[in-house]
């Protein structure tokens, strides 16, 4: 009788928990099944007082990602490949070709995926350790 109503106990806390759980998927934010607005997933930011600085550096990157093309307007980048210009012909050609990849822009969507997905992780703590 003891470990049916452990059983029991672990099942009803696992659902309890399932109910709150926050997903982060490719730019969506979702808790069961309905999608998050980014104003709603600030203010669970904010009531849990959980994941502030990586919740707004995710969104800066997200903005730096969506723009047409980051890499050419960073002044800091432009002074860099110059440098590297007047040092090597292979570093401008590396990076010319990273440039029209789009590779700044893959890496700015990683860094914000990567740091959407650890805000998930800590609300989901915090959600976890206000149910107890």
């Amino acid at each position: 009788m003891k470990l049916l109503t452990t059983i029991a106990a672990v099942l009803i806390s696992i659902s309890a928990y399932s109910q709150d759980y926050i997903e982060y998927d490719n730019g969506t934010f979702t808790q069961n099944g309905e999608q998050l607005s980014m104003e709603q997933v600030k203010g669970l930011v904010n009531h849990f007082n959980v994941g502030g600085p990586k919740f707004r550096r995710a969104k800066k990157c997200l903005r730096l990602a969506q723009k047409r093309n980051p890499g050419v307007r960073n002044a800091l980048n432009g002074i860099g490949g110059v440098a590297a210009g007047l040092v090597s012909p292979i570093f401008v050609a590396v990076g010319v070709d990273f440039l029209i990849d789009g590779g700044n822009k893959q890496t700015f969507e990683f860094r914000a995926n990567k740091k959407f997905n650890k805000v998930a992780d800590k609300l989901n703590e915090a959600i976890k350790a206000s149910n107890q």
